[in-house]
């Protein structure tokens, strides 16, 4: 809620998404993580949000760019599998091996809707 108790990482931040309605702001700049995904998937009215803060009123940083760019250890940026009501504003992923952002069935068959 403020820059001084902000996760250190993407990847903590993502897990922290663990209840219906749960939102991660990401101030801007470049973070070198991949295959992030929430703790869980949001609700038809209370969806999870994952929002780049790209012109830096939400999280006091300076305007500009989210880049998510994923280390060669991980294919792709940010990796829903089986999700659902999971929105995505304002975040760009460059440089993924695989694509920057996918969204898949999970491996049990559980199909991802309303990303």
């Amino acid at each position: 809620t403020t820059p001084a108790s902000a996760f250190r990482s993407l990847t903590r931040g993502m897990a922290a998404l663990a209840n219906p309605g749960d939102e991660l702001v990401i101030a801007p700049g470049t973070y070198a993580e991949g295959d992030l995904a929430p703790a869980r998937s949001g609700s038809a009215s209370r969806p999870m949000r994952i929002v780049g803060d790209v012109d830096g009123t939400r999280t006091g940083a300076a305007a500009g760019r989210v880049v998510i760019q994923p280390p060669e250890t991980k294919s792709t940026g940010i990796l829903l599998l089986g999700y659902r009501h999971v929105r995505i504003e304002s975040v760009d992923v460059v440089g993924a091996i695989d694509a920057g952002i996918q969204i898949r069935s999970s491996p049990t068959g559980v199909p991802s809707a309303q990303i």
